[in-house]
């Protein structure tokens, strides 16, 4: 049979076979090497489709004058031709890649650039014609991921001795009940056309069944997806622009996006703390009044019917004495001996003894609810409070994604963000450190509920509100993964059944209600170990709970203050002042 014969035959095939599997706004991508004597099957088959109305939608064709040989020539050809075709499958509702040539080092640099430059999808079907001897075939189909794992099938164009005019089709099943095989799928003849088992398609599944290695390191895991040697991750990751460029995702698992926590904020001592029971105008309100009364009663006793009945008295003792009243001290008689003084001290003492008892009611209610500093809770107040937020060792992209970004928030997070430290031990730290945690945040109330969990249900450490990277969290896999579409249809129906949202409350409560258990049973055997003490010593067991530093260093300070001072004031009375005459 001569080549034009042959030729035409193939033609033949290749329009049944897009006749067979034709959608609706779908058209064939023509491909081939042009050198290889089989270049004409690619004219005839563009015309063929036009004849029999093809030509209601686009046809595209790619010729190139490539024999395979020059390594250089192809990948150059390949590249443009590669990125051409991927342009028009984004445009399209429907591509059907047609490579014809019978050169296999032509069809390995077409598998190696069309995963490249990302051709192919699985709702992309290719179909490849070529005169290779079957055993080079089955070598070809299980050595390139485009052969082997996407929608492929070959048409073995090959002269048989006893059917001349009959053409057979391989695909590669990488997952059969035998291992990895080629299987031919259909055959076809010009009398009766395509004849297939029914046991198979003509572009059959490929991943009904397969298997799945499993890898316990997260850059492992990584590394063996980008590479296609692992087909998807089990553990999810946060979906950032940089990622994307290394791998694909599956449909996203759930909202838990990145957060921050650290430890809670606690109270320290502070010297002012007899000042903040009573807001600043109330200070001013009784300092001034206080001013006020003072200066009136200095000017009642300059008065020369005062002097005359009472003698001299010192604007010091006045100060004193007003003091003293106000505080619920005694009152000395010389201050109400008349009855418009009755009337002044009166108003005095009335107004002290209010204000004395709000200000022990408020100070008391300080004391026992003591109020906590504010604790940040967006990433805008966390980098002003915190020196560095620790992350684990696989946050490089976290980093990268950060220090990009066009917010300048998010560009002195990704400086401040440090890598290398686990969970446990970055919010260990924050207790001692002005540092912070950063991580997914279901995975932080994981940890948190596992360790830093009280027995009353409370914990040390708290998860910041704000979310800081607003991404859903999915499945790495190979970009144009053959197989995404079937890990989508079961997370889709697991998201809208809402199991996933059932399985992490649980989660978290199981691991709560465990923490729980264990702290009461240490507090237990605890207090056990306590009333066993104090037994032999002939104590009491019930708790103490006594003021601590924390609460009364306001008076405390106030007190060696008011001692310093008076010191000073005898020193500068012995030794600096001359004595009295008298």
């Amino acid at each position: 049979m001569d080549t034009r014969v042959l030729a035409d035959y193939a033609s033949q095939v290749i329009e049944a076979v897009l006749t067979k599997i034709h959608q609706d706004k779908c058209f064939p991508l023509l491909l081939s090497n042009g050198v290889t004597p089989l270049h004409s099957i690619v004219s005839e088959t563009e015309c063929a489709y036009m004849a029999d109305g093809g030509a209601a939608w686009d046809v595209g064709v790619f010729d190139m004058g490539v024999d395979g040989q020059d390594a250089n020539m192809t990948q150059a050809q390949l590249s443009k031709v590669v990125s051409q075709g991927r342009w028009l499958r984004q445009v399209s509702w429907c591509v059907t890649v047609v490579v014809v040539s019978d050169d296999p080092a032509f069809l390995a640099a077409f598998a190696e650039w069309s995963l490249k430059g990302r051709l192919l999808m699985w709702s992309t079907r290719l179909l490849v014609a070529t005169r290779l001897p079957r055993e080079d075939l089955g070598a070809l189909l299980a050595s390139h991921w485009t052969f082997s794992m996407m929608n492929t099938i070959f048409i073995n164009i090959m002269q048989s001795v006893f059917l001349p005019y009959r053409y057979d089709l391989y695909a590669h099943l990488p997952y059969t009940p035998t291992g990895a095989q080629v299987v031919q799928v259909a055959s076809w003849t010009a009398d009766r056309g395509f004849l297939h088992p029914k046991s198979l398609s003509l572009f059959p599944d490929k991943f009904n069944k397969f298997v799945m290695q499993t890898f316990l390191v997260f850059e492992k895991v990584t590394d063996q997806v980008e590479t296609r040697q692992s087909f998807v991750s089990s553990i999810s990751h946060v979906i950032t622009p940089i990622r994307l460029k290394r791998w694909d995702y599956t449909y996203p698992l759930n909202q838990n996006t990145l957060g921050f926590a650290m430890a809670k904020p606690v109270l320290k001592p502070r010297w002012l703390s007899f000042y903040y029971p009573l807001g600043n105008q109330v200070w001013a309100g009784i300092f001034t009044s206080g001013l006020v009364f003072c200066l009136i009663l200095v000017m009642i006793t300059r008065t020369r019917p005062w002097r005359a009945k009472h003698g001299q008295l010192s604007s010091g003792s006045v100060v004193l004495e007003v003091v003293g009243t106000f505080l619920g001290q005694g009152l000395l008689d010389r201050l109400s001996s008349s009855r418009s003084n009755y009337i002044l001290v009166g108003s005095w003492l009335i107004f002290g003894v209010v204000v004395n008892a709000a200000y022990r009611g408020s100070l008391i209610t300080s004391l026992n609810i003591p109020r906590l500093p504010p604790r940040p809770e967006t990433v805008e107040e966390l980098i002003e409070a915190v020196e560095r937020v620790t992350y684990e060792s696989y946050g490089s992209h976290y980093k990268q994604t950060f220090l990009q970004s066009n917010s300048e928030i998010l560009q002195e997070f990704g400086r401040l963000l440090h890598l290398g430290v686990s969970t446990v031990d970055g919010l260990t730290d924050s207790f001692v450190m002005k540092r912070a945690h950063c991580n997914n945040r279901l995975y932080l109330k994981l940890i948190i509920a596992q360790n830093f969990s009280k027995a009353d249900g409370s914990s040390s450490v708290y998860v910041g509100r704000e979310r800081i990277l607003p991404a859903p969290n999915a499945w790495p896999v190979p970009h144009d993964a053959p197989y995404k579409h079937l890990f989508d249809k079961y997370i889709l129906a697991i998201r809208e059944a809402g199991l996933h949202v059932q399985w992490e409350k649980e989660t978290l409560a199981e691991v709560a209600q465990a923490s729980r258990t264990t702290q009461h049973q240490l507090r237990t055997q605890e207090k056990k170990n306590q009333e066993g003490d104090e037994s032999d010593k002939g104590g009491s067991s019930r708790r103490r709970v006594s003021l601590a530093i924390t609460h009364l260093q306001g008076p405390l300070s106030l007190l060696l203050l008011g001692i310093i001072v008076a010191g000073l004031a005898f020193m500068l009375e012995k030794f600096i002042v001359p004595p009295n005459a008298s």
